[in-house]
């Protein structure tokens, strides 16, 4: 329910501003961007995503970077505006090339570039990111990387199908379904 956190992520945003903390800024930004673009509110959604990447800027930390660039691709994507949204999980898979502490948000970003290229008709890139974004994210240790690895499982399926591979899709499923059922 987005829209009832609007009010408190907004008040979170004007406290972090009172007693300048940046640090508290750029993560108030971030998630009340994410709450903004999930009630529809995209244009000042990025606004929200660009004042937080001035400030991870500012503050000198580039892996803090990485989940504002994997939101603000989210939140494109919402508009439709894939081939941004693409180069927004493009720059997380920069950041995190260089970056170890932002290592963790590569295979998210690989995924969801996977998913777009469905839609950019891109099946060659999308299975290459797919592929990349399951090698580097391992076996699932939790809940969140288990429904993550299931989503990236289901887009590795998807792409398999629109190049004729069945056989290797019906695996992709197969594997899809083990994890959704250890996620339990």
């Amino acid at each position: 329910q987005p829209f009832s956190g609007i009010e408190h992520s907004s008040l979170a945003v004007e406290c972090a501003r009172r007693v300048r903390d940046d640090k508290a800024l750029r993560k108030a930004l971030t998630f009340h961007g994410i709450l903004l673009a999930d009630t529809g509110n995209i244009a000042t959604a990025v606004e929200c995503y660009a004042e937080a990447l001035d400030l991870a800027e500012r503050l000198h930390e580039v892996q803090i970077e990485a989940p504002v660039w994997v939101n603000l691709g989210t939140a494109l994507g919402y508009a439709g505006q894939l081939n941004d949204s693409v180069a927004c999980f493009e720059r997380v898979v920069a950041i995190s090339n260089q970056e170890p502490l932002a290592a963790a948000w590569r295979p998210l970003a690989l995924a969801n570039i996977a998913g777009i290229c469905l839609y950019l008709e891109e099946h060659a890139k999308g299975l290459r990111s797919v592929k990349a974004a399951i090698e580097c994210a391992g076996e699932p240790a939790n809940a969140t990387e288990r429904m993550n690895r299931v989503l990236a499982e289901c887009a590795y399926a998807r792409l398999l199908l629109e190049v004729d591979s069945l056989d290797r899709a019906r695996e992709r499923c197969e594997i899809a379904k083990r994890h959704a059922r250890e996620s339990r």
